[in-house]
């Protein structure tokens, strides 16, 4: 294959910047202008050399290279990474100048892409190396972390052995057919087919932590006109990111705030207030708040209790309920309730919960703080909920999701066709294909256009 060169870091300013070489003539192109300042007189491997890069007789800049040889590097093939000097000037002349005798601009992902076809690494790690990259939570490096180390490539690759074992043995009953032989006994084939279906559960399961870990958890704050919502987001995120205003309708469109807890993203969405309106602009709005709701279980209901009329409360609280998805775990706040008498906060408090034993519900205040920490808390048992439990790995890549569910619904298929006592010929098709899911999965079988669209979402140096 060419030689490849790009810049490994980033574009912006910065003191040092790193070049990357791989291919054939790698070591060549890196050492063609390299004057080493070291005592040793040849350019061993896996040592950086200090020296100079000498252009036209003149010195570019003072640098460190380091050279390493297939098939110990990244790529597998020849590699030399040059760490100069930061100045755009220098990183310029210098690709320029590499580029001119003889290298090609590396495309995006390509120094991964090339590590995939040494088998370096297979698809899930490769794809965790950008996601490690990317990660910006604890959570997200830890399960990047993880799949780059091989967490889930050696489970599935554990489960499709033993697939491969099973339509071995399945291949050659199909052989011997006419002699009406059972080379793997009907009763063992259910049991190892329930344990994989088992384990493919499990992972797929981990998708719902991975996704959360991965995008954010999305939790809608939703309620009334002049309820209070942009000034609860402003008291959570501490800055004044949403317009508060006595007027009602004053949000019209969602507002987005995000907080860093337990290592997940917490996504908070300020909405338009839900309430009967003849404006087209502010009906929009509304629609979106019954999407927000709709599309993410966890809520902070806010009902306020010092402008609500008491024969209109419970209404309030059954109209919010009822815009809730099923699986919905909200959290209602009583909100404004410094401008209430304690005492008679206190007492509608306990008359809502006792129309809504099963509610979750405290008194809320953006002045005073008042039911911050109830509130902190329920965040807290929710992003629980959504962590890995013991520390596991999570699936965070709709890809892997998406291929693991197929291949579980698939041996749903095989269990049946075994229950039901069909022939061999059958079992064998539900096994392939069951095999040829998990192999796309670790990029064992790579249909070329899932190549591409995983790679091209690499930075260019990666």
């Amino acid at each position: 294959m060419s030689t490849i060169v790009a810049l490994a870091t980033g574009e912006n300013l910065a003191a040092i910047a790193l070049i990357r070489l791989s291919g054939e003539d790698a070591h060549r192109l890196a050492l063609q202008h390299f004057e080493s300042l070291s005592s040793v007189s040849s350019h061993p491997v896996r040592r950086a050399l200090l020296g100079k890069i000498i252009l036209a007789g003149e010195v570019l800049d003072q640098v460190l290279l380091t050279l390493f040889a297939a098939p110990h590097s990244y790529t597998g093939e020849d590699m030399a990474e040059i760490a100069c000097h930061g100045s755009p000037y220098i990183v310029q002349t210098l690709l320029d100048t590499l580029i001119q005798e003889g290298a090609h601009p590396a495309q995006p992902g390509e120094f991964t892409y090339r590590a995939y076809l040494n088998n370096k690494l297979d698809l899930t790690q490769a794809e965790a190396v950008n996601e490690l990259i990317a990660s910006r939570t604890a959570a997200q490096h830890r399960t990047a972390f993880l799949q780059l180390e091989g967490a889930l490539s050696e489970q599935v690759e554990a489960l499709r052995d033993k697939l491969l074992e099973l339509a071995s043995l399945i291949e050659l009953e199909i052989d011997f057919s006419d002699q009406d032989v059972e080379f793997v006994p009907r009763a063992q084939f259910a049991e190892l087919a329930e344990r994989i279906h088992a384990e493919l559960t499990k992972l797929c399961k981990t998708f719902r932590s991975g996704h959360a870990i991965q995008n954010g958890l999305p939790v809608t704050i939703a309620g009334a006109p002049n309820a209070g919502k942009s000034a609860l987001l402003n008291y959570i995120l501490q800055e004044d990111r949403a317009i508060v205003s006595d007027l009602p309708g004053t949000t019209r469109d969602a507002i987005h705030g995000e907080i860093l807890l337990n290592g997940l993203t917490i996504r908070f969405t300020d909405t338009a207030g839900i309430r009967e309106t003849s404006d087209t602009i502010e009906q929009l709005g509304i629609e979106r708040t019954l999407k927000f709701l709709q599309a993410s279980p966890l809520a902070l209901l806010l009902v306020d209790i010092a402008h609500t009329p008491c024969d209109q409360f419970q209404a309030a609280f059954a109209l919010l309920l009822s815009k809730l998805p099923t699986d919905a775990q909200p959290l209602f706040l009583l909100t404004k309730s410094d401008l209430v008498d304690s005492n008679s906060a206190q007492e509608k408090l306990r008359n809502v919960q006792h129309h809504y034993p099963t509610a979750h519900i405290v008194l809320w205040s953006s002045k005073t703080g008042e039911g911050e920490t109830a509130i902190r808390a329920w965040l807290e048992e929710k992003t629980r909920q959504y962590l890995p439990t013991d520390g596991g790995f999570a699936i965070t890549n709709a890809r892997h999701f998406e291929a693991l569910s197929a291949a579980r619904e698939e041996t749903l298929l095989l269990l049946d066709a075994i229950q039901a006592g069909l022939s061999s010929d059958l079992l064998s098709s539900h096994l392939r294909r069951i095999i040829r899911l998990l192999g796309e999965l670790t990029g064992t079988i790579p249909p070329q256009e899932i190549l591409n669209n995983i790679f091209r979402h690499f930075c260019i140096g990666k």
